[in-house]
């Protein structure tokens, strides 16, 4: 009787159970690993496989390779991936682009890459900050002056705080955090823009 037989083909129908489907996942996962990782070789090796993986393949915050590359801060990676197809104004789950994370990361070079590559330079995230809200914010003047000379809007405001009912610039911040070398030069830099910068108003009292 087929009850009897069941035993015998007991371990090969849990295998057919337990085994996962093939698919591309295994080698999205290691594409991400390798540009979190900062792993050129293996980058390169993937996005050149056969069986290449998506390169704008993105983890559960929404962030793709070209996004881990320019946390990383290696050009030669996100040269890489851009070369590959990658999605320079992608953006994770927060509106942060590849951009906005070589910018708070404080990578120069990969900044500079990206915007090379034809990044938009003014995409905003979530709150309304571009990279150079963050640049200004952070006080990181390198990357000010790269954004800058890049095209960057020095009068573009970020949406309304709520806190305060105000809408920052780039100066706004970098006067409003001390950076005071950051604001001179983004006062310096106003004729790049049409917007008249706003008066400077404190986010606390």
């Amino acid at each position: 009787p087929i009850s009897s037989m069941l035993p015998l083909y007991l371990p090969a129908i849990l295998l057919l159970l337990l085994t996962p489907p093939t698919s591309s996942a295994p080698l999205a996962d290691s594409l991400l690993d390798a540009a979190q990782l900062g792993d050129l070789e293996r980058v390169r090796r993937l996005v050149t496989d056969a069986d290449a993986p998506d390169v704008n393949v993105r983890d559960t915050s929404a962030r793709t390779p070209l996004i881990f590359a320019a946390e990383y801060g290696d050009p030669a990676i996100v040269q890489e991936l851009v070369a590959a197809g990658a999605d320079l104004d992608s953006q994770d789950m927060y509106g942060w682009s590849a951009l906005h994370w070589a910018t708070d990361t404080e990578h120069t070079a990969a900044a500079h890459e990206l915007l090379q590559r034809g990044a938009s330079v003014n995409i905003a995230d979530s709150d309304g900050w571009s990279a150079l809200h963050w640049a200004a914010y952070r006080g990181f003047l390198p990357l000010v002056r790269e954004l800058v000379a890049g095209g960057a809007e020095v009068g573009q405001r970020t949406r309304m705080d709520r806190s305060t009912a105000r809408s920052y610039t780039a100066w706004d911040l970098a006067s409003m955090y001390g950076h005071r070398e950051v604001a001179a030069f983004l006062h310096n830099s106003t004729h790049q823009y049409d917007r008249r910068i706003s008066p400077l108003v404190l986010p606390f009292n």
